[in-house]
């Protein structure tokens, strides 16, 4: 079979499956590959501007026919869409017993008033931002599933927590996981009931909730390649994402030539988001910080970078203006846990790197530690405002660095700017005599130390 017959029968299984016709720029689309160049691989063999298809071209057509038949694993078709819709609902639900419980607590333990206005800082009473944003998740729950808004006011929504969800929370999750009977307070004593202390258990925050579903479904994917292959796979996407914190879909392709097309179309999907109207200007576009590539955002003071990882270490510049249209930004969960910390991360194993030192790893064993020198040094790098509560949560575990002979706990020197004892309060309250605690810049030079045998 020629190029071309093949190209076109590989088109007519797509539209079929897929139940509509497609033109070649979107079939073109669907795969990855430039328009221009998918039209050069269909001219007859030996014109001018024919092109033969390389094997990663054919790999990618081949990959998303294979996509498009196995829909349901890959989390395309309309269960599994209905399936993601089903996690945003669990999420707010768990999300909701937590807030529950906490508002018990402040009220019947801590004797404060419940009033609906929002916390200010030295407050006593008040909602919490987070417990807002539970709130407003509710309410669009409630709307999309055609009840009455009872979540907009504080006290409309406990008193619905006295009688069963399916009453006035009757959700795809709720249905999903026959939750249709719990009720959150009990009637006559007005506290949790053990359903409600069961379904916000472990719940910490609407962001880390988000982001340790999307690991699983990364996992999942990894999974289907050698531990090798995936660790590897692991590594690259994470640094993409960190050099990417707005995308367009040609990078989206040079992911998926690089990696896996699986993982390519999570990470666009899951990982990325369209840009908020308000960060355009009034011809549609936007401009991109110089330093790590994230969007300038324009407030009253002036332009500054929107990750402040980036906004305190360098003076705010340019890299230029782009069509809003062309590119996507990363979800606000992927930003705060991926996307902030792993700027520092990433500069540091780049300098590693520029200096020599050998075998540097970037997030080994899938995120062991986020950095490895030799398999023998581990480097993990915190960011917390407060040194202390930093400090108790490493004397509770260091986690993946138990596995690495020298362990170095950095912090970003920014940190320090406004907070000069930081490294002094840290090692105080974390108490441990085995970890090496340097700020990002004291790196390189104890990293030259330890392989020398002296020490840091």
């Amino acid at each position: 079979m020629i190029q071309k017959e093949w190209l076109e029968s590989q088109k007519d299984k797509l539209c079929a499956m897929l139940g509509e016709t497609l033109s070649w720029d979107q079939f073109a689309q669907e795969c990855l590959i430039e328009p221009r160049a998918l039209k050069s691989y269909r001219m007859k063999e030996g014109s001018t501007n024919y092109r033969f298809m390389s094997d990663a071209v054919v790999g990618l057509i081949e990959k998303t026919i294979e996509n498009h038949e196995l829909r349901s694993k890959l989390k395309l078709s309309h269960t599994t869409a209905l399936a993601s819709r089903r996690d945003h609902e669990e999420i707010a639900v768990r999300g909701l017993a937590s807030m529950v419980q906490k508002v018990c607590e402040s009220v019947f333990i801590d004797g404060r008033a419940l009033t609906a206005v929002s916390e200010r800082p030295g407050s006593q009473t008040g909602l919490t931002q987070e417990q807002r944003k539970i709130m407003a998740m509710i309410s669009r729950i409630q709307i999309e599933s055609g009840q009455e808004d009872s979540a907009s006011q504080i006290h409309l929504l406990l008193n619905n927590c006295k009688t069963p969800f399916s009453k006035w929370l009757n959700c795809e999750a709720v249905i999903y996981n026959r939750w249709g009977n719990v009720s959150l307070l009990d009637s006559d004593s007005l506290m949790p009931t053990s359903d409600c202390i069961g379904l916000g258990k472990g719940f910490s925050n609407i962001s880390a909730e988000f982001e340790e579903r999307l690991f699983k479904e990364l996992i999942e994917i990894l999974s289907t390649h050698s531990k090798e292959k995936g660790d590897q796979h692991y590594s690259e996407v994470r640094r993409f994402v960190i050099k990417n914190p707005i995308c367009s879909k040609k990078e989206f392709q040079n992911l998926a030539n690089r990696s896996s097309f699986n993982l390519a179309m999570l990470i666009q999907s899951k990982f990325y988001e369209p840009i908020p109207k308000g960060f355009e200007d009034q011809e549609g576009k936007i401009e991109q910080c110089y330093h790590c590539s994230s969007l300038l955002e324009k407030t009253a003071s002036g332009i500054f970078c929107s990750l402040k990882a980036c906004r305190l270490s360098n003076n705010t510049l340019s890299k230029g203006r782009r069509e809003a249209k062309d590119f996507l930004r990363t979800k606000k969960s992927i930003e705060r846990f991926w996307v902030e910390p792993g700027l520092d991360e990433l500069r540091l194993f780049e300098k590693l790197q520029s200096i020599g030192i050998p075998n540097v790893e970037l997030f080994p064993f899938r995120d062991r530690t986020d950095i490895s020198v030799k398999g023998d040094i581990g480097i993990d790098l915190k960011s917390y405002a407060n040194p202390e509560i930093l400090g108790q949560v490493l004397s509770a575990s260091i986690k993946g660095l138990s596995y690495y002979r020298e362990k170095i706990i950095c912090i970003p020197d920014w940190r320090l700017a406004d907070n000069p004892d930081y490294m002094k309060r840290l090692k105080a309250a974390a108490n441990l005599e085995h970890v090496h605690f340097l700020t990002v810049s004291e790196v390189p030079l104890a990293i030259n130390s330890l392989l020398q045998g002296e020490p840091t």
